[in-house]
């Protein structure tokens, strides 16, 4: 896509996603400062927080990442017995407020591949239409887990890049053989070589 048509991309926004594919999660988006849209950070936090903490580091990197977009997204589902704004990606305690040994990513990693079909489904059939390739993402705890695990299971190799604070928390979606191929390293290049494309 050219500069000008990232510019008038639709902004990913809860609603939109809601519309696209029927799926509910909090979404924070922030065009790139400079109004050219080249890039999209997407930010998933961890157990127990916000997508506002997130959102507000998204807002500081911004400074430091050219062209880049930001999108931090609130887990569905709050954490039980607690007052506070608390969220998870999945259930990880039990009715009586205990961890569970063996949590189930699977419906969070259904809302996160659904988001990314939306992110990077054409605009003229209702999404965003970023490219994988330049889309880049961060995942603390929890929802590195379910970063990681969602681009291992719809086998995402395009993405510009992932990183995670976390190790694997189920073997759900993971055979053996997948859990090895997991790439970290960040495969994002000078702006001078992008603009060559």
């Amino acid at each position: 896509m050219s500069s000008a048509s990232w510019r008038t991309a639709p902004r990913p926004s809860s609603a939109g996603l809601h519309s696209f594919n029927h799926t509910k999660l909090v979404l924070k988006y922030k065009p790139a400062p400079c109004g050219i849209d080249s890039n999209l950070l997407l930010l998933l936090h961890g157990l127990g927080d916000t997508a506002d903490p997130f959102f507000s580091l998204g807002q500081r990197l911004q400074q430091t990442l050219p062209q880049t977009a930001v999108l931090s997204v609130q887990a569905p589902l709050r954490v039980p017995l607690l007052e506070e704004e608390a969220w998870m990606w999945y259930d990880s305690f039990d009715a009586l407020g205990e961890v569970r040994l063996n949590p189930d990513p699977r419906r969070a990693m259904k809302d996160i591949t659904h988001l990314l079909t939306y992110l990077t489904a054409p605009v003229s059939q209702g999404g965003c239409g970023w490219a994988y390739e330049h889309m880049h993402a961060l995942g603390f705890a929890q929802g590195g887990s379910v970063l990681l695990e969602t681009l291992i299971a719809t086998r995402a190799n395009a993405f510009g890049s992932a990183v995670s604070r976390r190790v694997f928390a189920s073997s759900h979606a993971m055979p053996d053989h997948l859990r090895c191929r997991v790439r970290l390293a960040p495969t994002s290049r000078p702006c001078s070589e992008r603009s060559a494309m």
